[in-house]
């Protein structure tokens, strides 16, 4: 199914997994990114948070930012390329990029999800909550069955709702 604007406190797309499990909460390890000149995190290019990792900053990257598994942002995301998010990632904050933006399964991410290109979503996603409903904006919007968004899902060019179980 193809979509293109989608306005509603609560958006589920295509059929919800049988074999939900429970989210992730918190992480036990802490990752302190390199400092900027300018005092934020981050090393100006490109830069990895390690799987299973919190940070308590905003993330603001020239490059790529790749977010590893199981990690837990409690601040804005931000790259001029692109961001990679690992599964099971919970995003206290924002997400944006010029470039392609791509989530693995069973994120959550409470603030709005911007990108000047693609989206692609993972199973089992949620953007936005019903007490915060938010947006999720991109060119092109690629959305894996079981995701569900709170708020407003703005595919500019083309949003397409992707059935995994029956890919070859």
């Amino acid at each position: 199914p193809q979509f293109e604007q989608l306005l509603a406190p609560r958006i589920v797309f295509g059929r919800q997994p049988e074999d939900a499990r429970p989210r992730q909460h918190d992480t036990v390890a802490r990752f302190d990114p390199p400092q900027r000149r300018n005092g934020q995190p981050g090393n100006g290019r490109n830069l990895t948070i390690p799987a299973g990792h919190t940070v308590k900053a905003d993330l603001l990257v020239s490059g790529k930012l790749v977010i590893g598994d199981g990690c837990r942002i409690i601040g804005d995301l931000r790259a001029d390329k692109s961001i990679l998010i690992g599964k099971d990632v919970v995003i206290e904050g924002a997400a944006y990029a010029d470039g392609p933006i791509s989530i693995g399964a069973d994120c959550r991410i409470n603030g709005p999800v911007f990108s000047r290109s693609e989206v692609q979503l993972g199973s089992g996603c949620e953007i936005g909550s019903m007490n915060h409903p938010s947006t999720l904006a991109a060119d092109t919007l690629l959305i894996s069955e079981g995701c569900i968004a709170h708020g407003s899902v703005w595919a500019m060019r083309r949003g397409q709702v992707l059935d995994e179980r029956n890919a070859s």
